[in-house]
């Protein structure tokens, strides 16, 4: 939120009217750079210090508190008495005075600074003698901010001087030279040189004043600007009830000076400066949302829209083939007929074509690892292959074009999307049809209950347990519940159960029948079961581990040795 100069010092007098005199009673964290203080009557000032979001407000109710204050808002803020609100002069930092009061008649005094610089706003309190910097909101060092530190122990010094002209000095030969060095953007000329003023207000004053762009103004006209820039700062026509414009292509603007040759449309009329303020933020936190929305829908689109052109590109290439299914098919029939003619290792035969004797012969490509006869019949799969290929793949890439033709129609749909009611309507459409993540996630009860899972439990001949997972689920959690000295056996190159010898805290270690036994079950529940003997990889479960985002059940292990058994079962046991 990029508040102006004129909205913080209508701000500073509405401010003064409410809170001076009052006591801060209490204060505490609603977000991170959030602070929100009560007074002992129930007024409460909200404070942000977010970057790009920082603002100062009163709201009507105390925001839930997210976590304590630090330590130096319950030492020094709370308890303090405001005894005045004060605005920089031409800066957009309000300057607290605050007065407190120990039980001995003692008195100490605070200031305040509360920056609303855009993405270096701040909340800094200071003990008035000394300057010293007691707390912070965001704490900024060289590397931060290499103006200035903002740290507690250090000294306040306030932002940087604008290098820009001071309203009363101002000159209308300044005005001349600038507009002569910017003649076709006079409303940005004129920010640039007059320290304080915004975007909204010059062009006011610009449009008021008949100032045009790429015109050089008259001196009657250069005068008769600097007259009422320096009456605007001097004596601020402030509207008795501020207003929200919508500016096409620009965020929502307030305006508190009754200048009305402006740009913009009203769009709200508010009851004071906070009302207003409030509802800025309110409006620019859902077009952030809104944009993320917009943003994430345009990559899921543009990720998919990539994807069918290259399924396209490879449908097309498929098609392109099977128009050589005739080829194909001589080919394999040339072949057959001169099989005698073929030596085993050449890469091409060149042989008579049986179909145009009088013609030219033919050269056919070979696969020098394949016999005379497999060459001759892998051709004449490919024409079968290929010619009944032919239909679905026509089909298939008629239905890939309607599915790209359905997601330009979604991007110009959410071009055309000017309100963000048309872009959340887009969203869950595409939620609906499983391209993007449902904003609801439903809980994984195998994923959040691996209590509930109920391996198969055996007991080798000499007394050691044994555990088998029964699904890829209840594997992964087998697994990773097991204790890192025990034992993990899965068969070797095909898909199987997750199988556990447990230790339970015995010093031994297994005996070769435990483990046979143990390898036997792995292989048993494997896809090799019908194996008279199947390699069993047997690691600690320490060198077990999932990679990130694989499938349940897929696990990588190192460290193994391979044992060669026969599966079978083992005598079951109950839990």
């Amino acid at each position: 939120m990029n508040l102006s100069y004129f909205t913080l010092r209508r701000l500073c007098q509405e401010l003064n009217e409410i809170l001076q005199g009052k006591r801060f009673r209490r204060a505490a964290l609603s977000g991170t750079y959030e602070l929100a203080v009560e007074t002992t009557d129930g007024i409460c000032l909200l404070l942000s210090a977010t970057p790009n979001a920082g603002r100062m407000q009163r709201v009507h109710r105390p925001p839930a508190a997210s976590r304590p204050p630090p330590p130096w808002v319950e030492h020094h803020l709370c308890d303090n008495v405001v005894l005045g609100i004060s605005q920089i002069p031409l800066e957009r930092v309000l300057s607290f005075t605050l007065c407190k009061r120990d039980r001995l008649g003692g008195e100490r005094r605070y200031r305040m600074y509360v920056e609303l610089i855009h993405r270096y706003s701040n909340v800094i309190l200071t003990s008035e003698s000394d300057q010293r910097i007691l707390g912070v909101l965001r704490r900024a060092g060289e590397k931060t901010n290499r103006h200035r530190r903002i740290l507690p122990g250090a000294t306040y010094r306030l932002p940087p001087e604008q290098d820009r002209i001071l309203p009363h000095k101002l000159a209308p030969a300044d005005l001349a030279d600038t507009f002569r060095q910017r003649p076709d953007q006079p409303v940005r000329a004129l920010t640039g040189v007059v320290a304080g003023l915004d975007v909204l207000t010059a062009a006011s004053l610009v449009a008021e004043t008949g100032v045009e762009p790429n015109v050089e103004p008259a001196p009657e006209t250069i005068r008769n600007l600097v007259g009422r820039i320096q009456t605007v700062f001097t004596h601020p026509p402030f509207l008795d009830q501020p207003e929200i414009l919508s500016i096409p292509g620009s965020p929502p603007t307030i305006r508190v000076l009754s200048l009305r040759h402006g740009p913009g449309d009203v769009e709200q009329v508010c009851e004071s400066v906070s009302d207003a303020i409030a509802r800025v933020a309110l409006m620019e936190e859902n077009r952030a949302h809104v944009d993320s929305d917009r943003r994430e829908i345009v990559t899921v689109l543009n990720r998919r829209r990539t994807s069918l052109k290259s399924r396209i590109t490879r449908i097309q290439s498929d098609l392109d083939d099977s128009e050589n299914a005739e080829r194909y098919r001589r080919y394999g029939h040339i072949l057959l007929a001169g099989l005698h003619r073929i030596r085993l290792g050449n890469t091409s035969v060149t042989l008579p074509d049986v179909y145009n004797p009088s013609g030219p012969p033919v050269t056919i490509p070979l696969r020098p690892n394949k016999l005379p006869h497999e060459n001759a019949a892998a051709y004449l799969k490919r024409s079968r292959k290929v010619e009944k290929a032919r239909p679905i793949l026509t089909r298939r890439r008629e239905d890939t074009r309607k599915d790209l033709a359905g997601v330009d129609a979604f991007l110009e749909r959410l071009n055309r999307a000017d309100s963000p009611d048309e872009v959340t309507k887009i969203r869950n459409e595409l939620a609906g049809a499983g391209w993007l993540k449902s904003r609801t996630r439903k809980a994984n009860p195998a994923r959040n209950s691996p209590a509930e899972t109920h391996p198969r439990r055996y007991r080798t001949s000499d007394g050691w347990t044994v555990l088998v997972g029964r699904n890829n689920l209840e594997n992964d959690h087998l697994t990773k519940g097991s204790s890192k000295d025990d034992l993990f056996f899965h068969a070797q190159g095909c898909p199987g159960s997750h199988v556990i010898l447990k230790r339970e805290g015995k010093r031994q270690e297994p005996s070769e029948t435990a483990l046979n036994e143990a390898a036997s079950l792995a292989a048993y529940w494997s896809k090799a079961r019908n194996s008279r003997t199947v390699p069993v990889n047997c690691t600690e479960v320490r060198y077990v581990q999932k990679p990130r985002g694989a499938a349940p059940g897929l696990v990588n292990i190192r460290n193994e040795v391979t044992l060669f058994v026969a599966p079978r079962q083992l005598r079951r046991t109950e839990a």
